[in-house]
């Protein structure tokens, strides 16, 4: 049996173990997980349900042996974000239809969702209309979550994050000199941070358009998908260089942006760099299965895209 069936045969199990609950089913179609260089050990493999005729009725996404929990704890953030950001803001985040452990694996079972047409104009179209809509949905979760830090946990949410950077001797100069001005305008308290709700992997791919025929609905117009790196008590401002990057905002769009979100944030925009930083700092202090040399290489690129763009 090669790879391909194994991964069949277990998502067929663990579907058949659902008591009908999958419907009339009619198999599994494996979901390419990308090129290469974007696929990390602990990623989960992910199926459509087809239904008897051969219909996509469905998502499952299932744990590997690397790590079998992966799947229950992103379940677990998903219901926390959507906790914190109330019913409205929350409704983009999916409720799963089922999930459990099969065989020591954590699995979710999720309503299929449309994604962006393959139609090059079409897919333009529904790009900028996603764009504008995104933008507003994230500048208000800013709002919606946005906390100040207790002073007591200062040094654990931006200090400790901001030497990681500091000291990461494979880093450029230039870099490493920032973190440090950031510990030193927290300590003076000219800079004041907040935390707030974190996606941690906000880019296209993890928009989805609702599909009403599948039960699934949001009155903003899109669903957000993989909630794993989530954090209810994250950094400003990494969510919003990642998607900029990835819809190709232009630089008055992104600056606009960044603006509205230095607003928010009651700070100088010129501090969003140091919110920046701490995140990309807590990254590489809980790396696990992300390669060192990815890592590195994305803490130089959106240093470099920020301080072009603010």
């Amino acid at each position: 049996m090669n790879d391909k069936q194994s991964m069949d045969a277990r998502h067929l199990a663990v579907l058949n173990s659902l008591d009908g609950a999958a419907g009339s089913l009619g198999g599994v179609e494996p979901i390419l997980q990308g090129a290469h260089k974007d696929v990390v050990a602990d990623n989960p493999t992910k199926c459509y349900v087809l239904n008897g005729a051969g219909e996509r009725t469905g998502v499952l996404i299932l744990s590997n042996d690397v790590d079998p929990g992966f799947v229950a704890d992103s379940v677990k953030r998903a219901a926390l974000a959507k906790e914190a950001l109330g019913e409205k803001l929350g409704s983009v985040i999916l409720d799963p239809l089922r999930a459990g452990v099969h065989s020591g694996l954590s699995f979710a079972v999720w309503s299929l969702c449309g994604e962006l047409s393959s139609r090059r104009v079409l897919r333009f179209f529904q790009k900028r209309a996603l764009a504008g809509r995104t933008l507003k949905w994230m500048r208000a979760m800013t709002a919606h979550t946005m906390a100040m830090v207790e002073p007591g946990a200062l040094d654990s949410a931006y200090v400790v994050p901001l030497r990681r950077i500091q000291d990461e001797a494979r880093l450029g100069p230039d870099i490493r000199d920032a973190a440090a001005q950031g510990i030193e305008r927290l300590r003076s308290g000219l800079w004041q941070p907040r935390v707030a709700l974190e996606h941690g992997d906000l880019w296209l791919g993890n928009f989805l358009l609702p599909a009403k025929a599948a039960g699934t609905s949001s009155e903003h117009g899109f669903v957000v998908i993989d909630w794993k790196g989530s954090n209810v008590a994250g950094y400003p401002v990494y969510d919003l260089l990642r998607h900029s990057r990835s819809f190709r905002l232009s630089a008055r769009l992104l600056r606009r942006e960044l603006l509205a979100h230095s607003d928010i944030l009651s700070c100088d925009p010129s501090d969003l760099r140091f919110y920046l930083l701490a995140s990309l700092g807590d990254i590489g202090l809980n790396l696990e299965h992300f390669p060192v040399e990815r890592y590195l290489a994305m803490c130089e690129l959106l240093d470099a895209y920020l301080k072009k763009n603010i």
